[in-house]
């Protein structure tokens, strides 16, 4: 069979990468159409259009009646100039997708009257204005719709979707819950109503049924108990079993059934829209195989070239090794071609996070080998990567601390100060001699970033304050308050440190992108006044919910990968699509799967150096990549921060026996040989 042409080349890329990115836009088919489309989903447009929604929305902050207002003609022309950007933005979507799909979406007709509101409000605003009439403009209501409404926001809808969902299944636990409060007013204005009871300011004290009504809620709340209760418990210390009850009934049960009732209720909700999710992702992908299939005996596949071709398209940024990886794992017994059913786990594959090391000497071993391998080099490398070297470092940061909690102006402890800096300093020097630069100073060592530019900018502020100190004329009581800042955040080391302590601070710092969907979210409600009120509480439950440790482990996984391993082993039941995105059911990402707890303290394993040197004698380029952590572990907070051993460690069946029968160990990080990921 002939090669597929360019075009389909072009068109299956796009389907695999709205796969991959979740992406459900009916796109036309025809060459010009599929351009546009790359083009409107390029990362630039994308970018733009979130700079000019964001400053849509900060508009409101600097027009008046605000207390640094911009003049009326810049903030005007800035709205037209983000209208015109949006609409340019409807427009170009309007040429990519179907004319019938586009008219009959609600989210593009939002988009589209929310622009000549806005236009209609500024225009009547600035006729008004001319005449010194003053008005109100009306139109701040409808900018959140811009955020809500456009494709790039599709995570935010699902968010909304779901939220919106859940409100109608939990208004008969409200009910219930406004019956139990109103029933308690009642019962308060039959108690106190008659006894002339008066609060603290002198006003009088459960006379009004409504005003009891509001008092009560807001002891729901827990805000101001006192103010509500202690009037009448000054009457007669036998009234507070009535605020007793009402304690336990309405604040206790009720808020905790009411969050149960959200919990149970979003889950569900959002069970169902990852299932939609999963069922767009595999046909999208059918869609992608289906153009560039060709026939191999009595199956249809997609040739090992062509696979290049389409991964280098849609992923063009990887390297040649972590291309040949994910061609081992779709094609793995080597046949030259890939099946569908390997082919529809590509985007799967995908969003798989590698990280590719490239083995680099140190400079120094390159300018001055014969210094930088002396015996005492050496020894001395040696010494920073020993354990002990961390346990020192901690050590002198709690002593710091206690020296922080000093008097400043004694002047043993200002001196003090600079020897702290001097030894974080000389820590920081002993690991970039030690470890090889651009490996300590990677993307994903986190803990060496932070340590660097907290200390150099203690150093910077603390040479500041001391010049400032040292003249009469300036005050330096800003510069100051900022060296004693950073010195309370140099304490933040510690938390490294413990292996728990990192843990979570690691889950933190993955689920940062999450939070910022239910931050836009959130946004968009509070920049309307008529929705900010009765949301907010559902948005914190939701992300109660969203951020919880939801255990999804697989009690036989290391079963199934142990077999899965073995040459002729399949595990059966292997062959479903998963019905959800974080629980890789694939046979294929069973294998990719090695993230087995190891205990603190154990053997750190064979360093990525050498393991990497043992395999590329069998497996070539391929084993240049080293997993670094897996998306699909969304639900368990456990998972986000262990990092994966060497995956051609696992493919090529190289490690000996008991490390594959048993607790995988974590390849090191550059400077972790010590136990600290600060290394």
């Amino acid at each position: 069979m002939a090669e597929p042409p360019a075009q389909d080349l072009l068109l299956a890329a796009a389907f695999v990468s709205d796969a991959q990115y979740n992406r459900n836009i009916p796109f036309k088919t025809s060459p010009e159409a599929v351009r546009l489309y790359y083009l409107y989903n390029h990362w630039m447009m994308r970018t733009a259009t979130y700079f000019f929604i964001f400053l849509n929305l900060s508009l409101a902050m600097f027009e008046e009646p605000a207390v640094y207002p911009l003049p009326f003609l810049v903030t005007s022309v800035l709205e037209v100039l983000c209208l015109l950007v949006f609409l340019g933005r409807l427009a170009h979507f309007a040429t990519v997708t179907l004319h019938s799909v586009f008219w009959k979406d609600t989210k593009n007709i939002c988009i589209m009257v929310a622009i000549l509101l806005s236009l209609t409000d500024l225009a009547i605003y600035g006729v008004l204005r001319v005449y010194g009439v003053r008005s109100i403009r009306w139109s701040r209501i409808v900018r959140p719709i811009f955020l809500i409404n456009f494709a790039e926001s599709r995570q935010i809808r699902r968010a909304f979707r779901s939220i919106r969902n859940t409100l109608p299944e939990i208004t008969y636990v409200f009910l219930l819950f406004m019956f139990s409060l109103l029933m308690f007013s009642l019962m308060a204005l039959k108690l106190f109503g008659e006894r002339n009871l008066q609060t603290a300011e002198g006003l009088p004290y459960f006379r009004n049924y409504l005003e009891i009504v509001f008092d009560l809620y807001v002891l729901v709340t827990t805000a101001n108990s006192p103010d509500v209760m202690m009037p009448a418990f000054d009457f007669s210390s036998w009234y507070a079993l009535f605020f007793i009850a009402f304690v336990i009934v309405n604040t206790y049960i009720f808020m905790s059934l009411f969050l149960a009732v959200v919990y149970n209720n979003y889950k569900k909700h959002l069970k169902n829209e990852i299932r939609k999710l999963a069922y767009m992702k595999r046909r999208k992908m059918i869609e992608a195989f289906n153009l560039l299939k060709e026939e191999e005996g009595e199956q249809l596949v997609v040739r090992e070239a062509r696979w290049k071709q389409l991964v280098k398209l849609v992923a063009p940024d990887i390297s040649n090794s972590h291309r040949e990886l994910l061609l081992r794992i779709s094609d793995n017994e080597q046949k030259g071609f890939v099946d569908k059913k390997s082919f529809v786990q590509l985007a799967d594959l995908l969003n798989i996070q590698v990280v590719t090391l490239k083995l680099r000497s140190h400079p120094l071993a390159r300018w001055v080998p014969r210094v930088y391998g002396s015996a005492a080099s050496r020894l001395l490398r040696g010494l920073v990567r020993h354990r002990a070297f961390v346990w020192t470092y901690d050590a002198i940061i709690l002593i710091n601390a206690i020296f922080i909690a000093l008097d400043e102006e004694t002047p043993y402890i200002s001196y003090a100060e600079w020897v702290f800096l001097a030894l974080y300093i000389t820590e920081i020097l002993l690991k970039v001699y030690t470890y090889e630069p651009r490996a300590f100073f990677g993307k994903t060592q986190f803990w060496n970033w932070f340590d660097t530019l907290i200390i150099f900018a203690a150093l910077t502020a603390t040479i500041l304050n001391a010049t400032l100190k040292s003249t009469t004329k300036y005050n330096s009581q800003q510069i100051l308050d900022i060296v004693f800042i950073l010195r309370v955040l140099r304490l933040i080391r510690i938390v490294d440190s413990i292996q728990r302590f990192r843990v979570i601070m690691n889950t933190l710092i993955n689920i940062v992108p999450t939070m910022l969907t239910f931050g836009g979210l959130t946004l968009g409600i509070n920049a309307n006044p008529w929705m900010a009120g009765p949301w907010n509480c559902c948005v914190l439950c939701v992300c109660y919910h969203w951020h919880g440790a939801i255990p999804r482990e697989d009690p036989v996984l290391p079963c199934r990968l142990e077999r899965s391993s073995r040459p002729g082993m399949r595990e059966p039941g292997s062959e479903g699509f998963p019905v959800c995105p974080g629980e890789v059911l694939q046979e294929q990402l069973q294998r990719l799967r090695l993230v087995l707890h190891r205990p603190h303290g154990a053997h750190r394993g064979q360093p990525v150096a050498r393991l990497c040197q043992r395999i590329c004698q069998r497996d070539g380029p391929a084993c240049q990549a080293v997993l670094h952590c897996l998306p699909h572990c969304d639900g368990d907070n456990h998972c986000q921060h262990l990092c994966v051993l060497h995956l051609g460690s696992f493919l090529c069946g190289v490690l000996p026996g008991e490390e594959r029968s048993g607790n995988c160990h974590r390849a090191e990080n550059p400077g972790a040989g010590n136990g600290s990921s600060r290394g």
